[in-house]
């Protein structure tokens, strides 16, 4: 499980980084569980080395739940802007 070293050329084309201050990131992955496939989510930060490296635990959830994540993160977007 690869979650904070750099990702081969093929990995690369699952994952997405987003900065989220000046030194954290989030990192979603497209993964496989025993041939299912899995989202990934974790918080990277840099070591003393600046390498990232995993800062907490990461969510993990079957890939078909991506849709309904989503749209749960969207209405918080919406409810909040009022």
């Amino acid at each position: 499980m690869v979650l904070y070293k750099e990702l081969s050329a093929e990995r690369q084309q699952d994952s997405c980084s987003m900065q989220i201050n000046k030194r954290e990131y989030f990192r979603g992955e497209r993964d496989e569980r025993s041939g299912k496939p899995v989202v990934r989510i974790v918080r990277l930060k840099p070591n003393a080395s600046g390498d990232l490296r995993p800062a907490g635990d990461s969510l993990e959830f079957a890939a078909k739940h991506l849709p309904g994540l989503i749209a749960m993160l969207q209405a918080l977007l919406t409810s909040g802007a009022a």
